[in-house]
């Protein structure tokens, strides 16, 4: 059951049109991913070293939301993962990707393909890597679309820090690993929000770099550079971190980040949760924090995520060790979707037959609909990708 804090909405914004407080689960874990369907939502999460999927409802009220505690499945079985990253593939069923330490700290990676069936079968996987010190596979971007299968980890330079410098493990749909790509020297995957754009055939990274910029890196489907570029993500006095959860939703993005404000927390890895969105041209059209943990609490938020379902969108994070979900209502005109094409979920599967009605707000999480990748991994979709310049705030480097 989730503890209800309280249900005190913000003001109308021109993206943003509401937002609830957050509620805090009593289910300990970590890791937590809303995961929409045209039947509802389900989350998964990180506990007791595996991952679990279980429902997520709502009793009808704006912001109140509960985790299923006694319908949990434990989908992996493993018993000695760590972070985790769940996606929802093209053919509907769920790449789950989680770490481990083996011989040394965040030194392996399992990867498991999950059925979507009643009981979330195991249909493969394996190791993706084991005992693979050169690289860190903690906080790992991952992603399960038309354009590329599988997960990045960060390589380690020769004084033990990471050197950004990313290798994508392709994994196909038996949860097999079928060969490795290293990217371009730049965009640090740890702790990255990924996504696909399947019309203009790129891959675009949000890099959790500890800097005040975050960069944005744009591939092709070979996963060769196209563009790289800086971006302020949050206003000056907020280090922006863990930019995961990331989407597109008509012709903006949408991105759940944390922010910390450094003169006053310092270097810490917890802080509060900013909604920002960026129009087509890379450029900041609205900033949103929608939580203020700090100072009646010592500690912030962690590893945020977002998906929708139409309007309705579910940012889902941890705080001290439990799932934490906040319902936000967005104003699907102003991001310029198109209501008759919208499948109600993200973009990264233009050809869905999903018949959700995109029109949704706050409900319960339960329409018809047969959804053959209804929450899909959450990424980009239909729209040209424009990268002109100059943008105001923005540095630019072309190979």
């Amino acid at each position: 059951m989730l503890a209800l804090l309280t249900l005190t909405t913000a003001s109308a914004q021109d993206f943003i049109v509401r937002y609830s407080e957050p509620v805090i689960g009593e289910m300990s874990g970590v890791w937590a991913r809303a995961l929409p369907r045209a039947d509802g939502w389900k989350i998964s999460v990180g506990t007791q070293n595996d991952v679990w999927f279980t429902d997520l409802t709502s009793s009808g009220s704006f912001g109140d939301w509960e985790i299923d505690r006694d319908r949990k499945i434990n989908v992996t079985n493993h018993g000695s993962l760590q972070d985790s990253s769940v996606r929802r593939c093209p053919d509907g069923s769920y790449q789950v990707v989680g770490s481990a330490s083996v011989s040394s700290p965040n030194d392996s990676a399992y990867v498991f393909r999950i059925n979507d069936d009643e009981d979330f079968s195991l249909r493969g996987g394996g190791p993706i890597e084991k005992s693979a010190s050169e690289r860190l596979h903690n906080d790992m971007a991952s992603l399960c679309s038309p354009l590329a299968e599988g997960a990045a980890f960060v390589q380690l330079g020769s004084d033990n820090q990471s050197d950004f410098q990313s290798t994508f493990f392709h994994i196909d749909s038996t949860g097999s690993v079928t060969g490795s790509t290293d990217l371009f020297k730049g965009p640090n995957t740890e702790g990255a929000g990924i996504l696909t754009d399947p019309e203009s055939g790129q891959i675009i990274v949000l890099d959790f770099n500890h800097q005040h910029q975050t960069r944005i890196s744009i591939m092709d489907e070979r996963f060769a550079e196209v563009d790289f570029f800086n971006v302020d993500l949050l206003e000056s006095n907020f280090r922006p971190f863990w930019p995961q959860g990331f989407i597109k939703v008509g012709d903006h993005y949408l991105v759940a980040t944390m922010g910390v404000d450094e003169s006053v927390y310092g270097m810490v890895d917890t802080g509060e949760i900013f909604l920002v969105v960026f129009d087509a041209d890379w450029s900041v059209v609205e900033r949103t924090q929608i939580t203020r943990f700090r100072p009646d609490s010592s500690e912030g938020a962690m590893r945020p995520w977002i998906a929708r379902r139409g309007a309705q969108a579910l940012v889902t994070f941890d705080k001290e060790v439990k799932h934490g979900v906040i319902e936000v209502e967005l104003n699907l005109e102003a991001f310029g979707v198109d209501s008759s094409a919208d499948t109600g979920f993200d973009y990264e599967y233009p050809d869905s037959d999903d018949d959700t009605d995109s029109s949704s707000g706050s409900d319960t999480g339960s329409t018809s609909g047969d959804a053959s990748c209804g929450g899909c991994a959450t990424g980009s979709g239909a729209g040209l990708l424009a990268v002109l310049l100059p943008l105001l705030g923005v540095v630019r480097r072309r190979a």
